[in-house]
């Protein structure tokens, strides 16, 4: 490695295991070598040598591809880029053996000069389009991957100045994010089975508890303090076939704005339901926020970590929306609730993270929302009302899926309404808060906000 880098003329430090430890007190740095699937009895074995490391103080990384593209479109725009969204490329023209243009699904013709695949998990479809497949000396074919986002122990965050790391010893990579959490993913060492997709529009894009596992595992041998409820994400890599990737999707943020939910209300504004909810006890004394008045009791709060991970562990078939078992399996959403707020949770969150009519879509259902919210909010009420102490119920809202104006088609006001709908349907159902969580796109977190 250091050959390499000093080759391409790389700048770098090499930290001792001292050294590492005392940049990054959360750091382990037992040498484990070869990555071992953790299913090989080995997986557990102590450390037997110490791991220095080589640290480039100049790199770092992009912590939210969509946005940085979103800049570079409109870069692009002012030098007189014209984008094309929602379009189908059928076809690649070309003038004996040279590409020409492409033609697209609605019969246009576009000329060029040049044509750039930079399709990501589609550049194989679009090299055979082109009839250059079998000649290109590097081939591609989707490479399905899962990326896990813990809450990153002190000493390992963003505000710890804590690096990306390359852990080749255990078959890892990490890296601080905000919101103190960390992105978790794998290197793909040669222990681990490869999941490759024949086609990059028909895939699962559930989590799975293999990957969640194996990630999870390696993880707590290099970061042992690491917090163990996770957000989860899934994606799809378009990778070459030595599996270097060339696109993933971006990472992840959370808001939280409080609901209005008072008695005999009905269906209030968007901007109204963005207000505390609030109460009075009966004697006179000032109505306050349920949330509010939970946080002042005690310094921290203990959230749940209902997600996907959870719903597997009792019964969720892969690529199974959520969402249904809040009409097919009730007594298992609630059984999930009760078990967190027996754990010691003071905030549940409901089963209605793609519970907006752009992902439910994807299982026609986009006529449910307002039903899915409101019963998800009422069996979250029910286990929250029971419990001998305040718990506060948050309605989960997560991403649209889509792409906003100019990447995509989505629209503000089309945002807006979505995440509307489903947020009226968790206030009717109970829930005390808006949960806005996972979302990397300034424009999707202000719909949902102004929502």
């Amino acid at each position: 490695q250091r050959e390499l880098w000093d080759q391409f003329g790389i700048p770098y430090e090499v930290l001792s295991p001292e050294e590492v430890r005392k940049r990054w007190p959360a750091f382990e740095t037992g040498k484990f070598y070869p990555p071992k699937s953790i299913e090989d009895p080995a997986f557990a074995d102590d450390p037997y040598d110490q791991l220095s490391a080589l640290f480039d103080p100049l790199s770092g990384f992009m912590d939210d591809p969509m946005l940085a593209a979103h800049n570079l479109a409109h870069a692009a725009k002012s030098h007189g880029a014209e984008f094309f969204f929602h379009k189908e490329v059928s076809g690649i023209t070309k003038s004996g053996d040279r590409v020409t243009g492409v033609t697209l699904a609605t019969g246009e013709s576009i000329s060029a000069p040049i044509v750039i695949n930079a399709a990501g998990p589609h550049a194989a479809k679009i090299n055979r389009l082109a009839g250059v497949y079998d000649e290109m000396k590097v081939h591609h074919q989707p490479l399905r991957q899962e990326v896990f986002s813990p809450p990153a122990p002190v000493g390992f965050r963003l505000e710890d100045s804590a690096p990306i790391v390359a852990d080749l010893d255990l078959g890892q990579y990490f890296r601080p994010h905000m919101g103190d959490l960390l992105n978790v993913g794998t290197t793909e060492p040669a222990c681990d089975p490869l999941h490759f997709i024949e086609d990059a529009d028909d895939w699962n894009d559930q989590v799975t508890v293999e990957f969640f596992e194996r990630v999870m595992l390696r993880l707590a041998r290099r970061l042992d303090s690491a917090v163990r409820q996770v957000e989860l994400e899934r994606f799809l890599h378009g990778v070459r076939h030595e599996w270097q990737p060339v696109q993933e999707r971006p990472a992840r943020r959370q808001v939280h704005a409080h609901l209005d939910r008072g008695p005999g209300t009905g269906h209030r504004s968007r901007r109204d339901a963005t207000r505390v909810r609030r109460r009075s006890d009966g004697q006179g004394h000032q109505p306050r926020c349920i949330l509010t008045t939970s946080l002042r009791s005690r310094d921290r709060r203990k959230r749940d970590g209902l997600a996907f991970a959870s719903c597997e562990q009792v019964g969720l078939e892969s690529g199974e929306p959520p969402e249904f078992w809040i009409t097919d399996h009730p007594d298992r959403v609630s059984g999930l609730h009760q078990q967190f707020v027996d754990a010691g949770a003071d905030i549940i969150l409901t089963n209605t993270f793609g519970c907006n009519r752009h992902r439910l879509k994807l299982h026609n259902a986009q006529a449910r929302v307002h039903e899915l919210a409101a019963g998800a909010a009422r069996l979250a009420r029910s286990v929250a009302d029971a419990a001998s102490r305040p718990v506060v119920v948050a309605g989960s809202v997560g991403p649209t899926g889509e792409l906003f104006e100019p990447l995509g088609a989505l629209t503000h006001d089309e945002a807006v309404d979505a995440f509307a709908e489903q947020i009226e349907g968790l206030k009717e159902g109970g829930a005390d808060v808006a949960w806005i969580e996972t979302m990397s796109a300034p424009e999707e977190m202000r719909a949902a906000a102004e929502a």
